[in-house]
């Protein structure tokens, strides 16, 4: 229950930052200002973010939003497409190869994130010539000796003493007998023929195609076999051998010559209800597979299709995980009573991630029960105490339990002096 006086408080804020931005920052984006700049990072709620902006930010030439920064902040900031190599993000930073999928996907996290992160974003010089590779040749990057040896040593007279002369032997019996760079980029002729990988080489013969993908199907960011071209999808997992792909793609009327790869994604892109009526063939890997499906959709910020998708796993197979996930979606939402069921039965089963009890301890503290926030962080220490997100956690829920108690509000006012409830 809120007193008028709060009401009235509340409304005037919302009408003042009205005012404030259409006046002096049109377009400002709250969330993107305080991401963008660490060393906002003390600066809380979109309030004081605008006020920062409005006195500081603009003549200090910050971006007001993403598309400011997007469309003005390439040159200064020393980001564009020249300097981006999306093979090269793919294949150093693994957890975005299982999240994202196209050129245009990786180049904004880089944009919005990685580049602040550190994470690398070209090929390095080549370790043996000491120049930048050209296109055509920087599959070498990539080439490991190791798995090259491990997987042709038997074939093979003498074992190779450098990298140098792995490449070597690469060049000289390597392409002709398709063996890969590394195990992870192993090229598979059967998979480039049959999803028409390379349309232009489609016709040649295998190493001639394996040529081709080398030459320019690696730096074009053309997946090499099944297991990388879905890995946003799955993960890194191999294929579902259960999912009855065949069927499926003539219950719902798609070209015979649909792949199983094609298949697999038109599933997870397909809306809930078609997803839940193809359960029927995807045998015993259902719940996992729905799990991968429900995964990608919360990434990709389709938040009700991952509720519903998740609310399903958690009636076939619920996990913590999934629980956990679950709550997410619900957060996202701003669903946060079904988040905090949830989390709390994330909890309850036990092996809860870590973010079960932190975003559950939020929502409590949200609603300032600082004692169910406590008590949820006393369920986490005997798993979680050593992570340094707990201790934040802890410090933080701390500290607002604190400017909490010491607010003028909630100390006792004499009886004649309590705010009239509203009429």
């Amino acid at each position: 229950m809120h007193f008028a006086g709060d009401v009235t408080l509340r409304l005037a804020r919302k009408l003042i930052y009205k005012f404030a931005v259409n006046k002096y920052a049109k377009g400002f984006d709250p969330n993107f200002y305080l991401s963008h700049y660490d060393d906002l990072k003390n600066i809380r709620g979109k309030g004081s973010a605008l006020k920062h902006y409005i006195n500081h930010g603009r003549h200090e030439g910050r971006y007001i939003n993403e598309d400011d920064f997007l469309k003005n902040g390439m040159k200064s900031d020393s980001v564009s497409r020249d300097s981006f190599d999306v093979s090269a993000y793919k294949f150093y930073n693994k957890d975005l190869a299982k999240r994202f999928e196209t050129e245009e996907e990786f180049f904004l996290h880089y944009i919005r994130h990685g580049k602040k992160e550190g994470r690398i974003a070209s090929f390095p010089e080549d370790e043996d010539t000491g120049y930048i590779l050209s296109d055509e040749e920087k599959w070498r990057s990539i080439f490991c000796s190791s798995d090259f040896i491990a997987w042709c040593g038997e074939y093979i007279e003498k074992v190779p003493s450098s990298r140098e002369e792995a490449l070597d032997l690469f060049h000289s019996i390597g392409i002709d007998n398709i063996y890969p760079l590394n195990f992870e980029y192993a090229f598979d002729v059967k998979f480039s023929r049959e999803n028409n990988t390379l349309p232009d080489h489609n016709h040649k013969s295998d190493q001639e195609l394996y040529r081709a993908w080398l030459a320019e199907g690696f730096p074009a960011n053309v997946p090499p076999n099944e297991r990388v071209f879905l890995a946003s999808y799955l993960g890194g997992f191999p294929y579902p051998l259960l999912f009855d792909w065949q069927t499926f793609i003539r219950r719902h009327g798609l070209s015979i010559s649909t792949t199983r790869s094609q298949a697999l994604i038109v599933l997870f892109n397909a809306p809930v209800r078609r997803i839940i009526r193809s359960i029927d063939l995807m045998g015993q890997d259902s719940s996992w597979l729905l799990d991968r499906i429900a995964r990608r959709a919360l990434v990709l910020g389709d938040h009700r299709k991952a509720v519903a998708l998740f609310t399903q796993v958690t009636t076939l197979a619920p996990s913590a995980e999934s629980l956990c996930l679950l709550g997410d979606a619900y957060r996202e939402l701003g669903a946060f009573g079904e988040a905090l069921e949830a989390y709390t039965a994330s909890i309850a089963i036990g092996g809860a991630p870590i973010w079960s009890f932190c975003h559950a301890a939020d929502i409590h503290v949200s609603r300032k029960e600082f004692t169910e926030a406590f008590d949820v962080l006393r369920k986490a220490w005997p798993h979680w105490r050593q992570k340094v997100e707990f201790s934040r956690k802890l410090l933080e829920v701390t500290q607002l339990y604190f400017d909490h108690r010491s607010r003028p509000d909630l100390r006792p006012l004499p009886t004649n002096r309590w705010p009239k409830l509203p009429a």
